[in-house]
C-alpha cells in the first residue's frame, strides 16, 4: 500500500445498512487507539471479509475481543481505521461491521 492509498477512504456498509468511511492503513504501521475503531480484513476473490473490529479499549477490557484479535491478526491482509470517539457508538459500529463482506471495485 502506498502512502497515498492511506489517505483514500473506502465505504463499508454494516449489517444495518449504515455506511462507514474507513481509511486504509498499513498493517505494519497499525496503532489501535481508544478514539477510533480498527477493522482487520481478509481479501478474497469475492471482495473483502471483515475478520475483526475493535478499539484500544476493547483490546484492554474485553478478553473475548482480545482473544479474537490474537487469532486473526497474523492472517489479516488489510487494516482500516474508522474515526469514532464515542465508546457506545464504537460498540454499535463494531457489531454492525463484524463478519461482514464487502465487494470492492476492481482495478482496471
Amino acid at each position: 500500500m502506498t502512502d497515498n492509498a492511506a489517505h483514500n477512504s473506502v465505504s463499508l456498509v454494516g449489517r444495518s445498512g449504515k455506511t462507514y468511511a474507513a481509511k486504509p492503513t498499513a498493517l505494519e504501521k497499525l496503532r489501535i487507539r481508544d478514539d477510533q475503531l480498527c477493522l482487520l480484513s481478509v481479501r478474497t476473490r469475492a471482495g473483502l471479509d471483515v475478520v475483526w473490529v475493535g478499539s484500544g479499549q476493547s483490546l484492554v477490557h474485553d478478553q473475548p475481543n482480545r482473544a479474537e484479535f490474537m487469532d486473526v491478526v497474523n492472517t489479516a491482509d488489510n487494516a482500516y481505521i474508522i474515526d469514532i470517539e464515542d465508546s457506545a457508538e464504537q460498540s454499535l459500529a463494531s457489531w454492525d461491521l463484524t463478519n461482514t463482506h464487502h465487494d470492492l471495485p476492481r482495478a482496471a
